[in-house]
């Protein structure tokens, strides 16, 4: 992120100022509607989000700003550590990835696939984490429906074979007389 930000050493620079890299950083967040973007602190509270947080989540910047990302869990992921495991996990790791069961600012539940990555200055200080989320509850919905159709094709094939077997054994009997 800092290249982004700043640019990579050894290549050419813009010196677009400060303000303006934010903007076009703003810009860029806001456009991913189909991700939710989170910046936390090094402790899990929300710093910032992007406009995809609110349509995925359906909370504004100011319900969550200020508050745990654990919000976003269901009781009992957060009754069993959930969240934090994920944070621990980003910091010894570097990054992690999740999938389960999100909640939203309505109490609904939507399945989300989610990337946490720990941000670490130049020293190695740990400074917050970056969170990529995904609403993955179609695709998940589709998986269910395909192991669904998938065991009633199986059922249907073990109850055919079973008859193609006694049809085989009535024909063996029947030519054995």
């Amino acid at each position: 992120m800092t290249e982004f930000l700043h640019g990579k050493k050894g290549r050419k620079q813009t010196k677009a100022p400060a303000a303006e890299r934010e903007e076009l950083l703003r810009l860029f967040f806001d456009r991913l509607s189909d991700y939710a973007i989170i910046l936390l602190d090094a402790e899990g509270m929300i710093v910032t989000w992007s406009l995809g947080g609110e349509r995925i989540n359906l909370f504004r910047a100011e319900d969550v700003i200020g508050k745990h990302f654990s919000l976003f869990y269901p009781p009992e992921d957060v009754r069993q550590g959930k969240p934090q495991r994920l944070l621990d996990e980003a910091a010894t790791q570097g990054r992690t990835d999740d999938e389960g069961w999100r909640l939203r600012r309505d109490g609904t539940r939507f399945w989300a696939r989610v990337v946490i990555t720990a941000l670490r200055d130049k020293s190695g200080t740990l400074k917050g984490y970056g969170s990529v989320v995904s609403d993955e509850t179609q695709r998940k919905g589709a998986e269910g429906a395909l192991q669904d159709l998938t065991k009633k094709l199986d059922q249907r094939v073990q109850e055919r074979t079973s008859q193609l077997d006694q049809v085989n054994r009535e024909l063996r009997d029947s030519l054995a007389q």
